[in-house]
């Protein structure tokens, strides 16, 4: 029978006395426990206070059964939130990664996965017509499209930053540089030794905004395939740039020369002089090359710089002059995608200066 009247206020008044003293049980056992006057498992005098006996009760069932309940609820609603779509290929995220993706067709697209509600209440930004192009592309190219909640697209990307968008595909391989390649190219960028995926990334972005025709690298350096991170790194364009493969790099270069390449190796100024390098010069005082010369710039590791193998196929050395530091004496060189930016920037420069 439902209390009523002042039956009604008692009845409040003993549940609030009730709560507050099982609150104050919990926090003084919280306390012995923390002291180590009382073990989780173990109680003084009788067991520890349980917040399921009272709701077990008051569902007619018992202690273990309304556990096994609420266990079971708890499981189901997380694999509700992270429950995860079968990935064939593997998953490229961010916005610019997909896009070039989509448009280089290097891939097979087998699904195109962003994040739900992501356009509703968005303003007219660039990234809300970014993605409205990318699904417009997806759907004319037949691609299934999905929504997923934010969870389950971190997930799926291993919470990396995604922008809101995934595609799963086939992975990307390097190509193979044969004779055909070497002759229809005109500038190439060769990569010593260079381990950092991240570092390859940055350069393979680099040689697209300055139009090169590919990066080349020895097979048993580096990395052995193009990952997820090397095409958001790259902010897509390893989607759409060649990179190469070569057995043997002398034999490549070799070739090289005799299809009237001209070699130039970067350095910096200090280990060029320790290393007695005649042909060394500084990068501004590069002045051979003409408008149609075919050239490859090579571009060694950052602690060991260009192999001795390599160094001897160099018709240049060239270094980038250090203006002095305040704060450091040591470090006596950039960092090899910054330096590869401002020689390519250099080179043609002066390439576009000497045509005019």
């Amino acid at each position: 029978m439902p209390l009523t009247g002042p039956y009604r206020r008692v009845g409040t008044v003993v549940l609030f006395v009730q709560r507050n003293l099982a609150d104050l049980i919990k926090a003084e056992e919280r306390l012995k426990i923390r002291k180590g006057e009382l073990r989780n498992d173990v109680a003084l005098d009788r067991p520890l206070y349980d917040s399921s006996v009272p709701k077990a009760h008051s569902e007619n069932i018992t202690v273990k059964a309304y556990k096994l309940l609420i266990n079971a609820k708890c499981f189901n609603d997380r694999q509700k939130r992270r429950w995860l779509p079968v990935v064939k290929g593997q998953i490229i995220y961010g916005t610019n990664s997909v896009r070039e993706a989509l448009n280089a067709d290097r891939r097979q697209v087998y699904k195109l996965y962003f994040k739900r509600n992501f356009l509703l209440g968005r303003r007219e930004d660039v990234r809300k017509k970014l993605l409205e192009e990318i699904l417009s592309v997806a759907e004319s190219k037949d691609i299934r499209i999905k929504e997923l909640s934010t969870d389950q697209l971190d997930a799926l990307c291993g919470y990396q930053l995604h922008n809101g968008i995934c595609i799963d595909a086939t992975p990307l391989q390097f190509e193979k540089l044969d004779q055909r390649d070497l002759v229809s190219s005109k500038s190439l960028l060769f990569l010593d030794n260079v381990l950092d995926t991240s570092n390859i990334a940055a350069i393979a972005r680099t040689c697209v905004f300055f139009n090169l025709d590919g990066i080349v690298m020895s097979e048993n350096a580096g990395p052995k395939t193009i990952t997820p991170a090397m095409s958001r790194s790259s902010s897509g364009a390893i989607e759409c740039f060649p990179l190469y493969k070569v057995s043997d790099a002398t034999t490549l270069l070799e070739n090289a020369k005799n299809l009237g390449f001209v070699i130039i190796g970067a350095s910096d100024e200090a280990s060029a002089a320790e290393r007695n390098v005649k042909c060394a010069k500084s990068l501004e005082n590069l002045d051979t090359l003409d408008q149609n010369q075919k050239f490859i710039l090579v571009l060694g590791n950052e602690h060991t710089g260009i192999s001795e193998e390599v160094l001897k196929f160099c018709n240049y050395i060239v270094f980038i002059p250090k203006l002095g530091s305040n704060y450091s004496q040591t470090l006596n060189s950039l960092n090899v995608s910054a330096a590869s930016a401002i020689l390519l920037y250099q080179m043609r420069v002066g390439l576009r200066r000497r045509k005019s």
